[in-house]
């Protein structure tokens, strides 16, 4: 009787215990993100929850910015244009 209630009560206890807190936010930083607005979401997101273990906080903004970040999507397809042959070419003889 005595486990199972010492049992039920560390299951009610252990989540509350288990949760990360964040540090008092020692520092602000302000931040101007150059990205898409779906990475510059993710990129909140994570600076937010990073930010949070080590005391500081990360506010989006465009002016007046500590630091700047541009994201670029290289892997993006471009457009390129070629012309093609009319001519098929030959083999040289040997």
């Amino acid at each position: 009787m005595l486990a199972s209630a010492l049992s039920t009560l560390l299951l009610l206890l252990l989540p509350g215990i288990c949760v990360a807190t964040c540090k008092t936010a020692v520092a602000s930083l302000k931040v101007k993100i150059e990205a898409s607005e779906t990475d510059k979401r993710r990129l909140v997101t994570s600076l937010k929850e990073h930010g949070c273990n080590h005391g500081l906080s990360f506010e989006p903004t465009d002016e007046g910015f500590d630091y700047r970040i541009a994201i670029a999507d290289i892997l993006k397809p471009k457009m390129t244009i070629t012309q093609a042959a009319s001519a098929r070419l030959k083999r040289p003889s040997s």
